[in-house]
């Protein structure tokens, strides 16, 4: 016989979204009064929850700090509680750090005013991945809240444990959740089961039933009296039953009437219906840009910003002013914002666009600045006049030999129209110009001086890990021949060490993958599933595809190190949908010598509404695992149908990644990396085909977008992937280093000579081997040395060693809230070793020791 909750609980939750979609001030006040008011209405025996996150709260106390005193006692008595998020997450790109800097920026700015929520909840519309279970641990939360329309068809109760891919577990319940415009219809629903029986409890015990209910209190749904209405009539209702209005007691009354080691287990991911919506995708062409925007901002941060700030910090270079908490605060508001907009508010996505794009121009220059503060202090010494430096960084932990496309600007020597590069041991580096253009240039002195701009390809070997190489340019008479093979040396067709790449007629490619000698046809094809209302209801949902197409296809460039084609795109998908508009738009192919995957990148120049756009890699092998990478977990599925139903497209279906995606079985397969784009598609299960949706355009919204009935726009939408062949599966993890590379490329920076004590080729911190991955480099919360975090995404124990330039003081492993779990021994100055199991998330507190000896000047 099946336990029954004896606890009934409901709660009120206040919604922002009325200050989150408006900026008027007025209307903003309007919305804080309301709020307020609302507050005093509630009775003190119901907890009102402030939406799950602790920014507006922090905002309107900062606001309006005589308020402070009332707010306090409301949140000393549970009356109101907040927390955990510092702002409600969605599933705009937050990768796996981002979802834990919102929590500890959360729990930080909460101790101001109390003590956040410790229960979890639902923090990404995309699913709830197998890594969430250890975030929320590494908080000291135990509980979480699911929403019921979350699928887990294994689970025929409420509560459930759900353990993470790591072996944590956490006590799951499902919720439900009314909004502002369903009150009214709960409240008549609620009145009529009430009547009907008096066993209340018996109505919500039911396994279908969860026994808490959300109900959110949102003005922009309904007026503030109806909802003082609808509220009196509830709180009157209940009144003389057993119902529970304190969510902090939940999980607690969950524990005492069940007994837990007879739940239920759910392992690895949970997913939501919109999941597994075969249409879900990214509206509009402007949302797509906002999503790429976004991963830029992400990565910047992450990966070049906040680490070399703090490696600026231990080599005691000159101090760049930014507050990396704020920086953090701002992408995850930014975020927010992407997420909440709506789809057809083209003005407001512009402005959000603008935004994004002053940021990510900020960040690029803050990035600017932290490497040249630590290039400063590297001693770099001109041999002649004429010479010239550049530095190229490697921003991950892990040694990386690759090809580069920088572009420079020197003086021009009249006689010297070539330049050679070679590394400071006088090593030459191999060098093709893409293009070189002069320009005229007045100086402080007035003089006019001619300058070069070169655009070049480089092959950098052995850069260091998590450091930098300075290079050298110097004019030279004539460029040095390269005697070697060309990348494309016939007609429509690219070839290196690993792969062959043949260009079809209809733009699309063959790649033979010498490391696994097998063919993948018909690759990158680009299809248009129409959704317009005029059409049939037959034709509706027509496939077009690029299939038939003859493409402009034509050679940009091509040398040793790296050759690229554009293909150019004139598609008409159909009269009856565009008005013979069509679109344009180009997909640049780019192999280098020595990688493992092909480059794409896809430029519109107008583009389609009215449907789905979506570019398909096709396969031509048995597909036995699709897997992804979903902040922090790798998830692999078998691909399979339902075992209900015989339906074809039941697996016409789309999941969230956050940059890779792939088809795998024991001989073979591929991945694809993306910038920007955070779903996949997988359609059938007898030839699978891996889609990825460019662009998501429902025709309801058309009207309200467009002034005219023209259906293309002029757009300029930039989207980056890369095909990557390969063998086995994503468990060894190299394709979690490929992936890396890609997404994370190597900077280049113009210097200067200096006179500093750094050598030229200087590496600050290593991390062996690299199925350990990099994760984040920031300051340690209690300011004292840096805090490492990484990720082993393996199935098997991995013995790390880090090595770092700086010796050591002091070593210890932290949990995610930065509390001390472990010390580290320390047996080597410059070296420690550490265990990471299967799938864990390991942060690690550095200290440093700077004697007088060591300390650099």
């Amino acid at each position: 016989m099946k336990e029954k909750m004896q606890n009934i609980f409901i709660v009120f939750v206040y919604s922002f979204s009325k200050l989150l979609v408006s900026d008027e001030k007025t209307t903003r006040s309007d919305a804080l009064s309301s709020m307020l008011d609302i507050f005093r209405f509630v009775p003190e025996n119901f907890s009102i929850v402030l939406d799950f996150q602790v920014k507006w709260l922090d905002d309107y106390l900062t606001k309006f700090p005589e308020e402070s005193r009332e707010f306090a006692q409301m949140l000393a008595s549970g009356r109101l509680t907040f927390g955990p998020w510092y702002v409600y997450p969605c599933s705009c790109l937050s990768n796996g750090e981002t979802v834990i800097r919102n929590l500890l920026i959360g729990e930080k700015v909460g101790q101001k005013y109390g003590e956040t929520l410790k229960i979890g909840i639902s923090p990404l519309t995309s699913g709830l991945n197998s890594q969430l279970p250890q975030v929320y641990s590494g908080f000291n939360i135990d509980a979480v809240l699911v929403p019921e329309s979350v699928i887990v068809p294994s689970i025929s109760s409420n509560e459930f444990i759900w353990e993470g891919m790591d072996g944590i577990k956490l006590l799951a319940s499902r919720y439900r959740q009314i909004k502002s415009n369903q009150f009214t219809q709960f409240i008549s629903d609620y009145l009529c089961n009430s009547s009907e029986n008096s066993g209340l409890a018996n109505n919500f015990a039911d396994s279908k039933t969860p026994g808490l209910t959300l109900i959110k209190l949102d003005e922009t749904g309904m007026e503030i009296d109806e909802m003082k209405k609808n509220i009196r009539i509830l709180i009157e209702s209940v009144s003389d039953k057993k119902i529970q209005t304190k969510l902090n007691k939940y999980p607690w009354a969950i524990k005492e009437s069940m007994k837990l080691e007879k739940l239920q287990i759910k392992r690895h991911e949970l997913l939501d219906e919109a999941t597994f919506h075969p249409h879900s995708g990214h509206n509009y062409p402007e949302k797509v840009r906002m999503m790429n925007q976004n991963f830029q901002l992400e990565q910047l941060i992450l990966f070049y910003i906040e680490p070399w700030i703090e490696i600026g910090k231990q080599l005691n270079a000159p101090p760049v002013d930014v507050d990396m908490e704020s920086t953090w605060c701002k992408l995850i508001e930014f975020q927010n914002m992407s997420q909440n907009v709506l789809s057809n508010d083209i003005e407001k996505i512009d402005d959000i666009n603008s935004e994004y794009e002053q940021a990510v121009r900020l960040a690029k220059s803050t990035y600017e600045l932290a490497i040249h503060s630590v290039l400063s202090r590297t001693e770099i010494r001109k041999k002649t006049g004429d010479e010239f430096f550049i530095a190229i960084v490697n921003t991950l932990a892990f040694p990386r030999s690759e090809i580069i496309e920088v572009t420079f600007e020197i003086p021009a020597i009249n006689d010297k129209k070539a330049i050679e590069i070679n590394d400071l041991s006088g090593r030459s580096v191999p060098c093709y110009v893409i293009e070189k253009k002069e320009n005229s240039v007045t100086g402080p002195d007035g003089k006019r001086n001619l300058t070069r701009k070169y655009k070049c390809i480089i092959d950098v070997k052995n850069l260091p890990a998590m450091g930098f190489k300075i290079l050298s340019i110097q004019p030279v008479l004539y460029p040095k021949t390269l005697h070697q093979t060309l990348i494309s040396c016939e007609k429509n067709t690219l070839e290196n060490d690993f792969m062959r790449v043949e260009i079809n007629p209809n733009g699309t490619v063959t790649v033979f993958s010498k490391e696994t000698a097998f063919s993948y046809e018909n690759v990158g094809y680009f299809q248009y599933i129409s959704n317009q209302k005029k059409q049939s209801v037959e034709s509706m949902r027509t496939k077009i595809t690029t299939e038939q197409l003859r493409p402009v296809i034509r050679q940009i460039y091509n040398c040793s190190l790296s050759a690229a084609f554009r293909i150019d795109y004139e598609w008409k998908p159909g009269t009856d949908a565009f008005g013979g508009t069509p679109i344009k738009f180009s997909n640049t192919i780019m192999l280098y010598q020595d990688s493992r995957f092909l480059h794409y990148e896809i430029n519109f120049q107008t583009f389609p509404i009215g449907g789905d756009l979506q570019i398909c890699f096709p396969t031509n092998f048995p597909v036995q695992t699709v897997f992804n990478n979903s902040r922090f977990a790798f998830e692999s599925r078998k691909l399979r149908s339902n075992l209900n139903t015989g339906d074809e497209n039941y697996y016409n279906r789309s999941f969230p990644m956050v940059s890779l995606v792939g088809l795998c079985n024991e001989e073979g397969g591929f991945s694809i990396f993306l910038n920007g784009l955070n779903r996949y598609k997988i359609s059938s299960i007898n030839k699978p085909i891996l889609s990825i949706p460019l662009v998501t355009d429902y025709d309801e919204s058309v009207g309200k977008r467009l002034k005219n009935d023209d259906l293309t726009v002029e757009r300029g939408l930039k989207i980056k992937l890369a095909f990557f062949p390969h063998l086995g599966n994503l468990e060894n993890g190299q394709y979690v280093r490929e992936s890396m590379c890609y997404h994370v490329p190597l900077s280049y920076h113009q210097t200067e000579e200096s006179f500093g004590t750094l050598p030229t080729k200087y590496q600050f911190l290593s991390i062996e081997p690299s199925d350990l991955v990099f994760i984040a480099l920031k300051k340690s919360e209690n300011e004292e040395g840096i805090v490492l975090r990484l990720m082993n995404p393996t199935d098997a124990h991995v013995h790390g060693k880090i090595v770092t330039y700086l010796p050591l003081r002091s070593v210890c492993q932290v949990n995610l809230k930065e509390q001390v779990m472990v010390n580290i021994q320390i047996e080597n100055p410059n070296r420690f070793d550490i265990i990471v199991l299967p799938q864990k998330i390991v942060t690690i507190r550095i200290v440093f020791n700077f004697s007088d000896g060591n300390k650099i000047e």
